[in-house]
């Protein structure tokens, strides 16, 4: 079977790695191709090198050539399966299979839907957007969100309700599990990896920071990754003087292997679908505090595996983490928790598995 994976870009992100990750294990058994619409990306070195990458090169916003492109590999390279990868290549794509009868196509939502703004105009051009869609859903075998949460926005926003729609939860190569029973040391160490972005809102996981430092100094935090929102954060965290107790280490490609190095996972966003990075933090036997907004609850059992607040909320934040820091004996419960829930459910082999039967399936 020759499966042809269409995404915008390999840049590092969550939906990407899923990407990588679901290629380099389809191609055990498949030939497998990658068209990359819009940028490269470095996830690129990480592919497996007998999987063939097209990159169109296309620019931004909607651009009409690329069904055409998509037609030309899928008719070279004889394949079976288009499986395309959020929004921004969902109508392009979807156009490209109505001129592919016999290829079945497979959409995979990772998020929510992209902001268009206010105003008028932005109503407009997402419910024409929408209403495209949802025609075009037709063409899709199957249409999958990652989450239960994001099933439901799909249904709400864009009215796709019936059992074409399924979730398939991200799912990730283990990585190494390290048992907290044998840390020994005094310092709570907390860490996040990810984008340093608005919708991250990492200001209130360091404005909670702040208030727990009150209760214990020997507290640190460290943020792994890069985004518009750094020097924004970094001029918080000076001007709170706690910069003893907050480091930036930008954007680490080795992050998950540094997770070995912390206690606690944290997250803050407003928005989440399923974090890779949550994920990769469980396998390792870490125990999180989050947010509870999106597919987090889906991730994060409460009070089990980690600890949810509610969206914005400051006081909840800091509780929580004064929580791990007074309670010691959570993390290593907490962690031991996480890493079986994530062998349970977010464990590579399952997903592999949902895919490969939706590849193959008659129905």
């Amino acid at each position: 079977m020759h499966i042809l994976h269409v995404i915008e870009s390999l840049e590092f992100g969550g939906a990407e790695k899923v990407v990588v990750h679901l290629a380099n294990r389809l191609i055990e058994n498949n030939q497998i191709s990658i068209c990359l619409t819009k940028r490269e990306g470095p996830l690129v070195t990480e592919l497996d090198q007998n999987i063939k990458v097209y990159f169109l090169d296309a620019g931004e916003g909607n651009n009409w050539s690329i069904p055409r492109q998509i037609k030309n590999i899928v008719t070279e390279n004889a394949v079976d399966v288009i499986h395309s990868h959020n929004w921004s290549v969902y109508l392009e794509t979807s156009i490209a299979a109505l001129l592919l009868p016999k290829v079945r196509l497979i959409h995979t939502i990772h998020g929510k839907y992209m902001s268009y703004g206010s105003g008028l105009a932005s109503v407009l051009k997402i419910k024409i957007r929408h209403f495209l869609e949802f025609i075009l859903s037709q063409r899709s075998f199957k249409i999958i969100s990652v989450s239960d949460s994001i099933k439901k926005y799909i249904g709400r926003e864009i009215g796709i309700w019936d059992k074409k729609c399924m979730t398939i939860r991200n799912g990730i190569k283990p990585i190494a599990f390290l048992d907290k029973t044998k840390v020994t040391q005094s310092t709570t160490r907390f860490v996040t990896v990810g984008r340093l972005a608005r919708v991250k809102n990492q200001k209130l996981m360091i404005l909670a920071f702040e208030n727990a430092l009150i209760e214990n100094k020997s507290i640190s935090l460290t943020l792994i990754g890069d985004g518009p929102e750094r020097e924004n954060l970094e001029q918080l965290v000076n001007q709170l003087k706690i910069t003893d107790h907050v480091n930036f280490l930008g954007f680490r490609d080795d992050a998950s292997q540094l997770l070995a190095d912390y206690d606690v996972f944290l997250l803050s966003s407003d928005y989440e679908g399923v974090s890779i990075a949550l994920l990769e933090a469980m396998s390792s036997g870490m125990p999180a505090i989050s947010t509870d907004v999106g597919g987090i609850s889906e991730t994060i059992v409460d009070s089990k595996t980690g600890l949810l607040v509610s969206q914005g909320d400051l006081s909840g934040y800091t509780s929580a983490m004064v929580k791990f820091i007074n309670e010691k004996d959570m993390i290593d419960s907490m962690g031991k928790a996480a890493n079986q829930f994530f062998l349970n459910n977010f464990h590579e082999d399952l997903v592999i598995e949902q895919y490969h039967l939706i590849y193959s399936s008659n129905e």
